[in-house]
């Protein structure tokens, strides 16, 4: 734990409170969320993990989903996936000139690899990427119950509005089960992989999957939405009151 020059605590001390912030936001809600394992953001570590595709449980949520590997070494930079015959999707590329970007764009330094064309390196901030449009940042992760059932919901949002952009974000160490993840639930928009939890430090989120970021077509944040998205609707609304719309 650091401290700052007036001795309050900092770093782990803040990302704590705000999952507890985030968690007593939802749960009168009924929403449903998992703490992020504290491993992606240098926290204590949580119990083991299984991929997908394999049998048996190591480790699980007070919800029961599996939780994230504390012995799991991160993708490396440059670390590629293997995406099956029609999954491959390109990440975004940015729908007018970049450099509208606001000042108070807060992705601007956030570069992640395209986990959905295989892991392929960006020279482009995720703000950059997205620019030009209306933007949903879906935070995931492959082990996370209610992503599953998330993810889904946003593909058909996906086909149905390709005026907005609608991205997901791979919140975990594990590049290649977020992939398998994607195919067995023949989700088909574009995610980045954060092995490093780089996005969820640089716009200070609280550490729970899932949850979504609605960005204005400059970068800048609309609104935070933590907890899963059910329907087709409630994203419209979203989206929708959002960007000012009536």
């Amino acid at each position: 734990m650091t401290q700052d020059a007036t001795g309050n605590s900092t770093g782990n001390e803040t990302r704590t409170r705000n999952i507890l912030l985030a968690i007593a936001l939802v749960v009168g809600l009924g929403i449903a969320l998992v703490p992020l394992g504290l491993s992606v953001l240098g926290g204590d570590p949580p119990e083991p993990e299984t991929p997908p595709a394999a049998s048996g449980t190591s480790g699980a949520s007070a919800t029961g989903e599996e939780i994230p590997d504390a012995t799991t070494t991160p993708d490396p930079v440059g670390t590629s996936y293997t995406v099956g015959e029609g999954q491959r999707i390109d990440c975004p590329t940015p729908d007018g000139d970049a450099a509208g970007l606001s000042a108070d764009a807060e992705l601007a330094d956030v570069t992640l690899p395209c986990l959905t064309d295989g892991g392929t390196p960006s020279t482009m901030s995720v703000a950059e990427l997205t620019a030009g449009r209306p933007t949903l940042i879906n935070v995931w992760a492959w082990w996370c119950g209610p992503c599953r059932q998330e993810l889904p919901v946003l593909q058909e949002v996906a086909e149905k509005h390709p005026e907005w952009n609608i991205v997901g974000v791979h919140v975990n160490e594990r590049g290649q089960a977020g992939v398998d993840l994607l195919s067995e639930l023949d989700v088909r928009f574009a995610s980045f992989q954060d092995s490093s939890g780089d996005l969820v430090a640089a716009a200070n989120l609280p550490a729970v999957v899932p949850l979504s970021l609605i960005m204005r077509p400059d970068g800048t944040r609309a609104e935070l939405h933590p907890g899963e998205l059910t329907s087709v609707d409630e994203v419209e609304e979203l989206m929708t009151s959002s960007m000012g719309a009536p």
